[in-house]
């Protein structure tokens, strides 16, 4: 694990698109994240070996990215 400190930085987009804007502060708590990319394969497995239901999978949907329109969508059916 690699460990991240928390703190404030300036997000979003003077001249981006609506869901950039508008520039503000967001503050981050320190965390801890994987140090190395986890795969499509290894998630699988880690499903299969600890029996873990994702929520698209527990749900029968999920929010999918639509570069069309650049932006978030309730998929039905949509898993990982």
């Amino acid at each position: 694990m690699v460990y991240f400190k928390g703190g404030t930085f300036s997000m979003g987009s003077a001249n981006g698109t609506h869901q950039e804007q508008p520039v503000h502060e967001v503050e981050v708590q320190s965390f801890k994240n994987d140090k190395y990319t986890l795969t499509v394969g290894e998630f699988q497995r880690f499903v299969e070996t600890t029996k873990y239901q994702p929520d698209a999978d527990r749900f029968g949907d999920s929010q999918v990215f639509d570069f069309n329109s650049s932006g978030w969508a309730l998929v039905p059916g949509a898993n990982w």
